[in-house]
C-alpha cells in the first residue's frame, strides 16, 4: 500500500487523501490526454527517433499534400521557445528517415523550395 499524504483542502473545506501512486497515475493520464490534444504521439515508428517520428506523423496528417518546412518546424518544435535547428535540422532528419526506413523513403518526396510530401499508402507500421 502506498504512502498517504493529506492533500490541500478542497473547496468544501475537506482534506483529500491520495496515495503517491494515485497522483502518478493521474499525472500520466493527464499527460496522455494532453499528448492526444496536441497531436503528440507516444509511440515511435520502428527504427526512427521520436523527433523523426514527429516529422513522419506530421507528413501523414497532411494526407499526401505538400507540407512546408515551416510547418514541419512547428510540428517538431511546438514545445520549445526557440527553434535550434531550423530548416537544416528538418533536412537532416529527413535524410536519416530515408536511410533507416526505405519503405517510407519510397513515398517521401521533396518539394523544391517548399518542403516535403508523403504519398499516402498503407499506414506506416511501427
Amino acid at each position: 500500500m502506498g504512502k498517504r499524504r493529506k492533500g490541500p483542502l478542497t473547496s468544501t473545506g475537506k482534506a483529500t487523501n491520495q496515495t503517491i501512486e494515485d497522483l502518478r497515475a493521474e499525472n500520466l493520464h493527464l499527460r496522455e490526454t494532453l499528448d492526444g490534444i496536441l497531436g503528440r504521439e507516444n509511440n515511435t515508428i520502428s527504427g526512427l527517433t521520436p523527433t523523426q517520428t514527429r516529422i513522419v506523423r506530421a507528413l501523414q496528417k497532411a494526407r499526401g499534400r505538400d507540407v512546408s518546412i515551416e510547418a514541419l518546424c512547428d510540428a517538431l518544435y511546438w514545445d520549445k521557445q526557440e527553434v535550434t535547428g531550423g530548416p537544416g535540422a528538418i533536412h537532416a532528419h529527413v535524410c536519416y528517415i530515408r536511410k533507416r526506413r526505405p519503405d517510407i523513403s519510397q513515398r517521401l518526396h521533396a518539394v523544391r523550395g517548399f518542403g516535403y510530401r508523403l504519398k499516402p499508402e498503407l499506414a506506416v507500421k511501427g
